[in-house]
């Protein structure tokens, strides 16, 4: 299996908890909800590392509230929705970053930084056209 340039073999360790989860949620986590949910954290977590251009070894308390709201978000979606004249909406009830969400994650998005090229023999090189 070939990789992307960029990726590792290693899973993107988890953002959020269960428990990050059901404190936003307000109430526990059902049975028939806990593998969505926990899945929905993996999906999350990688969605949020991918957005922000970086691993996290220590999981800032602010990611973690963000990964879990948009875990609740997405459990919470119906997943098929109706327009006002009646026709059908299909709606995955994925996860997506929403707006606020980009906003509460832009401290800790890796940013744009410029890097000074040179080389030793590129200025002794300028060094003999000036002679």
């Amino acid at each position: 299996m070939a990789l992307a340039v960029g990726t590792t073999s290693e899973p993107t360790p988890p953002l959020a908890t269960v428990l990050d989860v059901e404190a936003r949620l307000g109430r526990s986590v059902t049975e028939q909800e806990m593998a969505r949910a926990e899945a929905l954290i993996v999906d999350v977590s990688a969605l949020i590392s991918g957005y922000c251009g970086r691993d996290f070894s220590e999981v800032p308390p602010a990611v973690a509230g963000v990964a879990a709201q948009v875990v609740v978000r997405a459990l919470t979606v119906p997943v098929t929705a109706f327009r006002t004249d009646g026709g059908p909406i299909t709606h995955s009830g994925g996860p997506y970053l929403s707006s606020a969400d980009k906003q509460a994650l832009r401290p800790f998005r890796k940013g744009l930084s410029s890097v000074a090229l040179s080389s030793e023999r590129a200025g002794a090189a300028r060094a003999w056209w000036l002679r």
